[in-house]
């Protein structure tokens, strides 16, 4: 199994208002936009590092539920991972799809949403058994460190 690797960073993308982000570039793990699309052993894409993570402790696929026999090898997908980027350079509308449900606070403000991409470095606390913090994850990021939970 392929480890993760750091993808490079990528402008803000805007979400115009009453849109999303279509199903076909997110990650079924995270929901959020794919930077490393790979495919697994179950046939459908991920991005890299959920999918990474997902599998050091899962035999099973994260959208199916169905047992993964064999080796678990992460297939970069170059096509897709081509697509979103040139669909994000050239600002392209089919990179979204209208939202089925608005969220009527955002429908009466004029704002629109930012999506950006930043390293964030995921610890996990290693000991003492008996400390609170024992096997907690944390997200480290640009903001601060973010999480605690199990």
């Amino acid at each position: 199994m392929s480890s993760p690797r750091s993808s490079p960073p990528s402008p803000p993308l805007l979400i115009p208002l009453g849109y999303r982000l279509r199903d076909e570039f997110l990650c079924p793990i995270t929901r959020s936009l794919m930077t490393d699309p790979v495919i697994a052993p179950d046939g459908h894409t991920y991005d890299r590092e959920p999918i990474f993570r997902w599998l050091q402790s899962h035999d099973t696929s994260p959208k199916t539920g169905e047992r993964l026999a064999g080796k678990k090898d992460l297939l970069p997908n170059h096509n897709l991972l081509r697509l979103i980027r040139d669909l994000i350079e050239a600002k392209s509308p089919a990179l979204f799809c209208p939202d089925p449900v608005p969220n009527p606070v955002a429908a009466r403000e004029t704002r629109r949403t930012a999506l950006v991409t930043e390293k964030t470095l995921v610890l996990k606390c290693l000991g003492p058994p008996e400390s609170q913090w024992a096997g907690r994850a944390f997200r480290v990021c640009n903001r601060g460190c973010v999480g605690g939970r199990r």
